[in-house]
């Protein structure tokens, strides 16, 4: 019984340690954010003001307004946002939908993402959403999974 409440002590020092790091970790990942830079801007009858674009090591965020020409007769659908590493190689991409802006309208955009290391972006108008075959994951979510299936095989081991 004994070598049980010692286990169990072990394992709540243990949980206790992770959320402490994990917070902290958090904490100075807010802090850390660098501005990333634009290097292609072509969105067709919208304008487009990108006013803030910041990312640290794993994630990032663009925000800006979009505003729609008033003479534009068959606007595209979708502003697709490229991201690219310093090497130039794309990295990930995200969509905003555009179909519920209409002309002279101006709309708030912010695209979150969570991707390492991105350099550059590139804002462009699409009608159609692509996927990327190489997408790089979360690597946050795939922690989250190792840890997760680690515990429950320890508590499994210790139960059974």
């Amino acid at each position: 019984m004994n070598r049980m409440k010692t286990f169990l002590k072990y394992l709540i020092l243990f949980i206790a340690f992770y959320i402490l790091t994990d917070i902290l970790i958090g904490i100075a990942l807010t802090n850390n954010y660098s501005a990333i830079s634009c290097t292609k801007n072509e969105t067709g009858s919208y304008v487009t003001q990108v006013s803030t674009a910041k990312a640290t090591n794993v994630s990032g965020y663009v925000e800006g307004k979009i505003k729609l020409d008033e003479a534009a007769q068959s606007p595209e659908k979708y502003l697709q946002i490229d991201f690219y590493s310093k090497y130039g190689h794309c990295l990930g991409r995200k969509y905003v939908d555009l179909s519920s802006v209409q002309a002279g309208q101006e709309k708030d955009f912010k695209v979150n993402f969570e991707l390492s290391n991105i350099a550059t972006y590139e804002i462009t108008t699409t009608n159609e959403v692509e996927k990327l075959s190489d997408v790089q994951l979360d690597m946050v979510s795939k922690g989250y999974l190792a840890i997760g299936i680690v515990g429950a095989l320890i508590i499994l081991y210790y139960v059974i």
